[in-house]
């Protein structure tokens, strides 16, 4: 018997037991899939911080076991989801703008604390209607605060260098966008819709990882843990990838061939396989780019990457995959 995690409208977590063996969960899922015509479900949630990630992993489990997605798409759709409800609590409701941060992370936080708990910013509830069709499923979030012009702000953040998404925002919309298949906002910013389409997956090519880097990327994988970074698993590919992937969403450099000097990206996700990261520069399939990581110690680590995807997210933002190779005439990894 286990136990397992489950969420009311309200946004109470409350226990309850399982005995269902993995194979038949599995089983039940393909099932549901196929016969799913329509789906709706409609949550009214508290504007608690503390319940964001489990709203978003419950709906994700729900995704997956009514065929909306897969298992390998999964960990970027509750990212989505993640992120979209932290900011219709945070920038919505509580009218937190994320530029505090440029004053310091006490500045932001203290302000958190206290509008959590004041009535006028923190009675507000979020809405969350789920609208799964057989072909689109479609996931609408809507928070009580002012709104915002979402022109501007969009405008703002293509605009930035992306080594500046880091310190002030912009790097929870480019998430969404790199993982859901429409995005857009209406009723003056207040309601976010992205959909994602049913049963899809993104193909990557794959490639056996040699020693040459493995050892550098779990070094890497190590120092971010023991940084206290929170680098969770993500699910394997059908398709056969060897190593999981894990969030990594640090500051990186990337060295296109004929640039003169790095430009900053940063990263999604990180794996013994390769890497994959947002840049405002496009880049090309097949091509060969050397990648800065930060590491421990002042040098940075060199790795090279093999272009399999860049898709574009925004006017001048790309999402970008590939896969570790070997540096150029013989060059290695280093630390």
């Amino acid at each position: 018997m286990a136990a397992a995690e489950e969420i009311n409208p309200g946004g109470v977590v409350r226990k309850a037991e399982s005995d269902a063996r993995p194979d038949a969960e599995e089983s039940l899922g393909g099932l549901l899939a196929q016969c799913v015509q329509r789906e709706r479900l409609s949550l009214c949630l508290p504007t608690r911080i503390e319940i964001v990630e489990k709203i978003a992993i419950h709906l994700k489990e729900r995704a997956v076991l009514s065929g909306v997605c897969s298992a390998e798409r999964s960990c970027g759709l509750a990212i989505a989801l993640t992120e979209a409800l932290m900011n219709a609590m945070v920038h919505g409701n509580l009218e937190i703008s994320s530029s505090l941060k440029d004053q310091g992370y006490a500045a932001f936080g203290e302000l958190l604390a206290r509008r959590s708990h004041e009535q006028a910013y923190a009675g507000r509830n979020v809405h969350v209607d789920v609208d799964d069709d057989g072909t689109v499923c479609r996931w609408t979030i809507r928070n009580e605060g002012p709104g915002f012009d979402v022109q501007a702000v969009l405008g703002q953040i293509a605009a930035q260098d992306v080594a500046d998404l880091e310190k002030t925002y912009g790097r929870g919309v480019l998430m969404i966008q790199a993982f859901m298949l429409d995005v857009h906002w209406r009723d003056e910013g207040r309601t976010l819709v992205m959909s994602m389409k049913r049963g899809g997956a993104v193909a990557a090519e794959q490639t056996q990882v040699q020693p040459l880097w493995q050892e550098t990327v779990e070094q890497i994988l190590m120092d971010c843990v023991e940084d206290g970074e929170g680098t969770e698993a993500l699910p394997r590919r059908a398709n056969g990838r060897k190593h999981p992937r894990l969030m990594y969403t640090r500051s990186i450099q990337v060295l296109p061939a004929g640039c003169n000097g790095p430009r900053w990206a940063v990263a999604r996700n990180l794996s013994l396989d390769g890497l994959a990261f947002v840049m405002n520069a496009e880049l090309h399939p097949g091509e060969i780019v050397e990648v800065l990581l930060e590491t421990q110690s002042a040098v940075p680590a060199r790795l090279w990457l093999r272009l399999v995807r860049c898709q574009r997210l925004a006017r001048d933002f790309y999402d970008c995959g590939g896969e570790f190779v070997a540096g150029p005439a013989g060059m290695t990894a280093a630390l």
